[in-house]
């Protein structure tokens, strides 16, 4: 994805996540391959990162985005301008579920 790719929106339908989505970022100069598989599975981080919040900066969308713990357990609601439409992204609890 290039930076001229955030000037435009994106469009994203159901049949594409069905789908394997492969997309190559030149900041981290290596592909990232998504399956559909991998959005029904869990994605694990350290327990110490899920105890404190993340502030991402992202330099691309020039704007930061704010995630805190209670994000991850409830379903986020992002609105991206370069996207011109809101994308709803809606978690499991099951998902986020961590044992002490």
């Amino acid at each position: 994805m290039a930076y001229r790719d955030l000037k435009e929106p994106m469009y994203i339908t159901y049949r594409d996540l069905q789908e394997p989505m492969y997309m190559t970022y030149r900041d981290l100069q290596e592909p990232m391959y998504t399956t559909y598989r991998d959005l029904q599975e869990p994605m694990y981080t350290t327990y110490i990162d899920l105890q404190e919040p993340m502030y991402m900066t992202y330099r691309d969308l020039q704007e930061p985005m704010y995630i805190t713990y209670r994000d991850l357990q409830e379903p986020m609601y992002m609105t991206y301008r370069d996207l011109q439409e809101p994308m709803y992204i809606e978690t499991s609890k099951s998902l986020c579920t961590s044992s002490i």
